[in-house]
């Protein structure tokens, strides 16, 4: 075995010589790939020999699991690729999750002996665990866990060996295994419907992911504490939940119960914490009550009485968030009902309408009781569609056969003594285009028809082999699924289908409409249904697999149907084309020369250029409304009333946005935002793309405008936005883009809370944040000045256009992202000073206070 350790060695170093060549030797890259590929074949045959020399399996593993194979071979294909004209089939050595399957392969054979059937020792299971471990460093976790998963539920692997394998890990390997099997249980074999009701229903995937995570916790110890971190610090679906809890031991139970008892009560997590968080935080403390009752129920009615509990409940009801005195209601009404026998002596906040019906699902948590089943019954999941995977194939669909027409009987008519002079003959009817072919085979009768129906629209779309039969029903979507919006349920039950069918298009005929139509899709199904749709889009463009541009798209649709459902009226295609908005919005135009620099008239900046790339064309969309909102908001408050008190007085329009904006769109994006930033195991793209990071930023800005200062729950809004971007500076550092978009999130900030009342509490409850984000954007507002324009604050704003009285004169330049970054970081400066001079001693009283 030594001699094919030689020859794989010896293959590296030989491609890795002719790579380094400025001209390559393509076919001998070639045969020695092949060559590579048949000795990587071959090594786990004999895994036995390897194990037995400690020094040899070094090797091995030196060779083998710790890259230098994987980055040769995928550099050989890459030369092979570009350079080479022939087309060829790319070896899976060269891809990183298909060489990260092999090595799975190899763990799996390590743990059952080899392929000769010999019993599996201590020193194959360590040897298993060193080839897990240094393959676990290859940047595929969840594909190489996945493998060795794979295998135990089809019981090719049995479960005290995979036991014993974890058990032979490092913690930190252990904590990595850990991550990934929750990556792939929520994934691959948890339920993704999306009705509430379903969510307090058992399940047989539940039971038995609960039965795979437990075989993993009993592996060590440790991994209790580590998956107890884990639910206490992300934001977790409540099928997860249910399956840890179900996994966990009693005595992991309670301590978890205690620790998110103190979350729960937390002042600073109450205040600093995403909504999302928190509600994650209260399903967690429901299901560990329910769980830890019916086995002690004298150690819940402790808890219930506790000083901890009440110490909780009485800070979160003395919360100016609404959202979260209502999970506080939500919590004590089901912890009294679980542990008051009398109903006249339990606890009742007399909750009416939609809280009621939501207090009803939050009190029958404490019900639920999964048990760990049988894993094998993951291997029926495994093999089904899920709803919101990537590659969904639509439903097989029944039509009822015609029934054959009856042809009508052709009769020749000889002669007609009955013809009249008198009658005028019809003109000779006008020749078809589609007939003037001379090949009748060309001819098409058949004509496809535009779809009546969700279903049919599913399969029209995912029918890339046709492409009349795909553009009908591309053109087509927009307009049936809003007629659909209020039609029966066809639409609700086919959402699912229809937006995964949707996020996965492609331009494949090169429309040049393709992705207006694409976009308009996406925001009608929002529009449709925005508490179903809107978390839906939220959650797969930051879990789910899918491109940059797939992302950005989807969080484009989200800013948009928001605008729409704010009352503000679709988007004119125009938007896209000419960078103009359309007419009723805004309604106030800033001077020309700042009208230029806003609305993008002359040379763009270097990141738009680069920006068409990375996310689709309708980011434009986005960018000219940010644009124009900026122009508005510099408008000073003065002259902005005076206008509008001015005009004729108008038809109120209705704005449906601001009763679902925080729970079907705010909420999630900063919450599943706030859990890429926790992660340790994985890189969230939102913080390495500085493109899509700053539409994010400017969608929740969108957001936050189109819903308005009639938001109930605006503290709350406010406070989430100002910590999020008081968070991202650093990122700002990286590009001028990220840098604008803060800005511009600072000042709709400031401008939507700029009421009177608003404002006040802006000075009582944030008055840290006004001082911090004053520093930070005058620091901000020197480094783009550049030390001209006048000295001091007064003499910098009227350098930028920004005179005394805060109204918008002229500012020089061009409209890059500098002139664009310090007009926006003078907006922002002269709003906080507003606020400071009008409540300084208010705000003096708060900050001196202990």
């Amino acid at each position: 075995m030594s001699e094919t350790l030689k020859e794989i060695g010896s293959t590296v170093a030989k491609l890795r010589a002719l790579l380094s060549e400025r001209k390559k030797d393509l076919l001998r890259i070639q045969s020695l790939q092949d060559v590579l590929t048949s000795s990587l074949d071959v090594l786990w045959e004999s895994t036995n020999i390897l194990i037995q020399d400690q020094r040899l399996w070094k090797e091995t593993l030196a060779l083998v699991a710790s890259g230098k194979v994987l980055s040769v071979a995928a550099q050989a294909e890459h030369a092979l690729d570009v350079v080479g004209d022939v087309e060829r089939e790319k070896s899976w050595i060269s891809s990183g999750s298909d060489y990260c399957r092999w090595i799975g392969k190899g763990v799996v054979g390590l743990c059952e002996g080899g392929d000769h059937g010999e019993t599996a020792t201590s020193n194959s299971i360590k040897a298993a665990a060193r080839l897990l471990g240094k393959g676990l460093t290859l940047g595929h976790d969840d594909t190489l866990v996945h493998t060795v998963l794979e295998h135990l539920i089809s019981g090719q692997m049995q479960q005290q060996l995979y036991q014993c394998l974890i058990a032979s890990l490092t913690s930190y390997e252990q904590r990595h295994v850990l991550l990934s099997t929750l990556r792939i249980i929520s994934t691959n074999y948890l339920p993704s419907s999306i009705s509430s009701e379903s969510q307090i229903v058992g399940s047989s995937s539940i039971s038995a992911s609960s039965a795979l995570l437990k075989y993993l916790l009993n592996g060590s110890p440790q991994l209790g504490d580590d998956l107890c971190n884990y639910l206490t610090s992300t934001p977790s679906s409540i099928y997860l939940a249910r399956v840890a809890i179900a996994a966990l031991p009693l005595e992991q139970t309670e301590k978890l119960l205690q620790k998110v008892w103190e979350q729960f009560g937390d002042k600073l997590h109450i205040r600093h914490d995403p909504i999302l968080q928190q509600e994650s935080t209260a399903r967690l403390l429901l299901l560990c009550m329910g769980y830890i009752y019916r086995a002690e129920p004298m150690s819940i009615l402790m808890h219930a009485r506790s000083s901890l509990q009440s110490n909780a409940m009485s800070n979160r009801l003395g919360s100016s968030s609404a959202r979260v005195r209502l999970l506080a209601m939500f919590v004590g009404e089901a912890v009294s009902e679980l542990v008051d026998k009398e109903k006249g002596s339990r606890m009742n906040f007399e909750l009416e309408g939609d809280e009621a019906v939501e207090a009803g699902l939050w009190k029958k948590l404490v019900q639920i009781e999964e048990k760990p089943g049988l894993i094998k019954d993951l291997a029926s999941q495994s093999s089904k569609p899920r709803q919101q995977g990537v590659n969904i194939k639509p439903e097989k669909i029944l039509t009822a056969k015609k029934e054959k027409a009856v042809k009508p009987m052709i009769v020749e008519v000889l002669d007609d003594e009955e013809e009249d002079d008198n009658l005028v003959s019809y003109a000779k009817p006008d020749s078809d285009t589609e007939d003037s072919d001379e090949d009748a085979t060309l001819v098409e009768r058949n004509k496809p028809k535009p779809p009546v129906y969700i279903r049919d629209l599913i399969s029209a779309l995912l029918d890339t082999s046709n492409p009349t039969t795909h553009t009908l029903a591309l053109r087509t979507a927009p307009s049936l699924i809003r007629r659909k919006a209020n039609f029966g349920t066809e639409l609700l039950d086919q959402l699912p289908n229809l937006a995964s069918a949707l996020t996965n298009l492609q331009d494949h005929f090169e429309d040049h409409d393709f992705h207006d139509l694409y976009q308009a899709s996406m925001i009608a199904t929002i529009v449709a249904q925005p508490k179903v749709m809107g978390p839906w889009y939220v959650r797969e463009s930051f879990v789910g697999d899918y491109s940059i541009g797939q992302r950005g798209a989807m969080l484009v649709a989200v800013g948009l149907a928001a605008r729409e459902l704010g009352g503000f009226g679709r988007i004119k295609s125009d938007v896209v084309n000419n960078g103009e908005a359309d007419e009723t919005f805004p309604t106030k135009m800033l001077p020309e020369r700042l009208h230029k620099v806003y609305a993008g008239i002359g040379n763009g900046s270097r990141h738009a250029e680069t920006k068409g790339a990375l996310m689709p064309a309708q980011t434009a969309e986005v960018d000219t409304l940010a644009r124009v909102m900026g122009q508005t908001m510099l408008v000073p408050l003065s002259t902005r009333k005076s206008a509008s008190a001015g005009k004729q007085r108008t038809k109120i329009i209705r704005n449906d946005l601001a009763s679902v904006m925080a729970e079907a769109f705010f909420f999630p994006l900063t919450g599943y935002f706030h859990a890429s930033m926790q992660s340790r195991s994985t890189t969230s793209p939102f913080l390495t793309t500085p493109s899509l990071l700053t539409l994010y930023l400017k969608t929740l800005a969108i957001l936050l405008q189109s819903a308005g200062p009639s938001v109930l729950i605006l503290p709350q809004l406010t406070s989430e936005f100002w910590t999020l971007l008081l968070a991202l500076r650093s990122q700002a550092l990286k590009d001028a883009s990220v840098l604008e978009a803060i800005l511009f999130g600072f000042l709709t900030l400031l401008v939507v809370n700029e009421g009177h009342g608003e404002r006040r509490r802006l000075a009582t409850e944030c008055g840290r944040e006004l001082v911090e984000t004053r520093e930070w954007v005058g620091g901000v507002w020197e480094g783009l000045d550049g030390g001209g324009g006048g000295s001091g604050e007064r003499g910098g704003l009227a350098g930028l256009g920004m005179g005394e009285e805060g109204g918008v004169l002229e500012s020089g330049g061009g409209g890059n992202e500098q002139d664009r970054c310090k007009v926006l970081a003078a907006g922002v400066l002269m709003q906080i000073k507003e606020v400071v001079d009008q409540y300084q001693r208010l705000m003096v009283g708060n900050l001196v206070m202990p």
